[in-house]
């Protein structure tokens, strides 16, 4: 807890209103900048050795690695395949599903290369996944646990249940 604490205090009190503030105009920065602190923050913690690459969650990796591209790549294809269908079928001139035939490619960033999707697509999910689940959230169970472990010590009226509400914490 020692670690996130600064890295998430620098970024929402920092970095994120000055990018906000003054480059907006540049979309590189506005656009790639967290994905940019995620990685150097994660290459920092590593770095100095405060959590190894199994304590961020690389115990399995290939197995999720599948189960993530499965999982990303049938929208990926079952969206234009179900847009292909609508206009076939003729369903895409009704009122409720009007709209997949005017959908512009470069709209929706197909007009990038594919070096730039697969980029976006791959490495910045990646590294965003990585950060958000490795770092920030597994800190914060580790945390729970210790309070958990400390609960169990305290007196009876004190210790309560995960999913207890306001009222049920009064009638103990």
């Amino acid at each position: 807890m020692k670690t996130i604490t600064p890295i998430l205090v620098f970024y929402f009190l920092v970095l994120f209103p000055t990018v906000h503030l003054f480059f907006s105009p540049n979309k590189i920065i506005y656009e790639f900048w967290g994905t940019l602190y995620f990685a150097l923050a994660l290459l920092f913690v590593l770095v100095l050795k405060r959590l190894s690459l199994q304590q961020l969650g690389f115990n399995n990796t290939w197995k999720a690695l599948a189960i993530g591209f499965l999982l990303g790549v049938f929208p990926l294809i079952s969206i234009p395949l179900l847009d292909i269908w609508l206009i076939k079928s003729g369903m895409s001139q009704t009122e409720l599903l009007m709209g997949a035939d005017l959908r512009n490619p470069k709209e929706i960033k197909f007009g990038m290369s594919l070096s730039g999707n697969i980029f976006t697509v791959t490495i910045v999910t990646l590294i965003d996944q990585i950060f958000v689940v490795g770092l920030v959230i597994i800190n914060l169970l580790k945390k729970k646990r210790r309070e958990r472990q400390v609960g169990v010590q305290t007196p009876a009226p004190f210790i309560a249940p995960d999913s207890c509400s306001a009222g049920t914490i009064s009638l103990v």
